[in-house]
C-alpha cells in the first residue's frame, strides 16, 4: 500500500487504508503500507500486525510549501526523494501489488517499467481532477470543468493564487500519466463516471467497489452527555457538506426532537448564528466513544451534503447502527440510501422538502424502526468489511492471473 497519509494521522483515506490492510492481514496476507512521514513521527511503525513505512519528502525542505509543517503532503508530481525510498521499499518487500492511495501514485509510477507487478490506484476523491480535491466549483456545484483557469480562483482560498495555479497545471500533466495505471477502482459509480468523463480512461480500466465498515464492539452509553432520543449530524461543521441548509430547516420545522451536531470545526465557518443553546446541541472533536454513543442512540442521520461526496463512511456506521438516513442527492449518497426503503433523498436547498422529512421522521417512529432495519440488512449486504474486502481480494487475484 502506498498512501498520502496513514496511522495515527486521522482522515477517511487513512481509515480506510489501514483497515483494509489490517483485514487483509488478517485473511493471511502480508501487508505493508509506505507514506508520508510527518513531524515528530518515526520511520517504521506497527499498529495490530501492520508495518507502516514512512518517507521524507523532498518538496518538504523547500519553504513556504506547506503553511502546516505538522500536516506535509505529496504534491501532484513525482518526488525525487521519496521515489527513491519507495524504489528500495519494493525491492525490500516484493509485494505482488503495488495499490496506490492518492497523489503518492506519481512517485511510483515512474517506477512501473523496473517492477513486474500490477498497479492499482483507489478513486476515493477526485485529486487527479481537482486541487482541492472535492470538485465543487467555488462552493455553488459540481464542477463541470476541470482543470481549466477557473481552478486558479476556485482554490485560490487554499492555496493561494500562485500555488493555485502551480497546482492545477501539476494535475493536468500528470493526468497524462495515469495511463500507466493497470486499474483504478472507484468508490462509487459516481466516481467512476467523473473520471471516465474527464481522464478519457477506458469504462473498464475503472472498477467499482466502494467503501467498507467494521462495527466497533462495546459502544459506551455513558460517554458524553447527549439526550436519549435526537436526530444526527456527524461531519465538517462547513457549509459545503450542508451544514447551514440543515440548521435553516431544522429551525424552520419547528420540531422538538433535538439536533445533535458532532464534528470538526471549520476554520473560516461560525454556525453560532444558528445555534439556540437548547434544541441544537454541538459537539466539536468528539472521542469515538461519543461519536459510537450518538450513532446508538439518535432516532435518524442526516447527510445534507452539497458537494459530490464520493461514498461517506459515516452512512455506513449509521446503517450499521440500525439507523434510517435523510440524505442529498449528491455525488455516491444515492448509492447508498434507497430512497424511500432505507431512508429518503431530498434536495437540501428545497427547504419545504427538507422540513417535511424531518417531520416525517421526528413523528413516525415505527417508519423509522422498518427503515433502519431495511438499512442494516442492506449494509451487511453490500458494505461490510467482509463484503468488500473479499471482493477486493478477488480484484487482486484476477490481475494476478491475467
Amino acid at each position: 500500500m502506498l498512501t498520502d497519509f496513514c496511522k495515527p494521522t486521522l482522515g477517511g483515506v487513512e481509515q480506510h487504508v489501514f483497515s483494509l490492510s489490517k483485514k487483509l492481514c488478517e485473511r493471511g496476507h502480508q501487508v505493508a503500507i509506505g507514506t508520508v512521514r510527518q513531524k515528530g513521527m518515526g520511520s517504521i511503525d506497527k499498529y495490530d500486525g501492520v508495518s507502516v513505512y514512512r518517507f521524507d519528502l523532498l518538496s518538504g525542505k523547500l519553504p513556504l510549501v506547506y503553511p502546516n509543517p505538522a500536516r506535509k503532503y505529496h504534491l501532484p508530481l513525482r518526488d525525487f526523494q521519496l521515489q527513491l525510498k519507495v524504489e528500495n521499499f519494493v525491492k525490500n518487500f516484493k509485494p505482488d501489488i503495488i495499490h496506490c492511495h492518492g497523489w503518492i501514485t506519481y512517485s511510483y509510477l515512474p517506477l512501473r517499467s523496473k517492477f513486474d507487478m500490477p498497479v492499482i490506484s483507489t478513486l476515493h476523491h477526485y485529486g487527479f481532477l481537482c486541487p482541492k480535491q472535492d470538485m465543487f466549483f467555488e462552493s455553488k456545484g459540481l464542477c463541470k470543468q476541470p482543470l481549466t483557469m477557473a481552478c486558479y480562483h476556485c482554490s485560490a482560498k487554499i492555496y493561494g493564487l500562485l500555488k493555485s495555479a502551480f497546482m492545477t497545471n501539476l494535475i493536468k500533466i500528470g493526468k497524462k500519466h495515469l495511463s500507466a495505471v493497470d486499474k483504478f477502482i472507484a468508490v462509487s459509480n459516481f466516481v467512476k463516471t467523473i473520471h471516465n468523463e474527464h481522464t478519457r480512461l477506458p469504462k473498464n480500466k475503472i472498477t467499482v467497489i466502494p467503501n467498507f465498515y467494521e462495527p466497533e464492539a462495546d459502544v459506551d452509553l455513558s460517554c458524553g452527555d447527549l439526550p436519549s432520543d435526537f436526530i444526527l449530524y456527524i461531519g465538517q461543521l462547513s457549509p459545503h457538506k450542508g451544514l447551514d441548509l440543515l440548521l435553516t430547516a431544522f429551525k424552520s420545522s419547528g420540531i422538538d426532537l433535538p439536533l445533535v451536531i458532532i464534528g470538526g470545526k471549520h476554520y473560516a465557518y461560525d454556525y453560532g448564528k444558528f445555534n439556540d443553546g437548547q434544541r441544537i446541541i454541538v459537539r466539536e472533536n468528539a472521542p469515538r466513544p461519543l461519536v459510537l454513543n450518538a450513532l446508538k442512540r439518535c432516532r435518524f442521520v442526516v447527510a445534507p451534503s452539497i458537494w459530490p461526496e464520493p461514498c461517506p463512511t459515516t452512512l455506513f456506521e449509521a446503517m450499521s447502527f440500525g439507523k434510517p438516513v435523510l440524505g442529498s442527492l449528491a455525488g455516491g449518497i444515492p448509492e447508498i440510501v434507497e430512497n424511500g426503503k432505507t431512508g429518503f433523498l431530498m434536495d437540501p436547498e428545497n427547504t419545504s422538502e427538507f422540513c417535511e422529512y424531518l417531520k416525517l421522521f421526528t413523528t413516525d417512529l415505527k417508519l423509522c424502526e422498518e427503515m433502519g432495519r431495511k438499512g442494516k440488512m442492506r449494509f451487511s449486504k453490500y458494505f461490510a468489511a467482509e463484503k468488500v474486502v473479499a471482493d477486493i481480494e478477488c480484484f487482486y487475484r484476477s490481475l494476478l492471473v491475467n
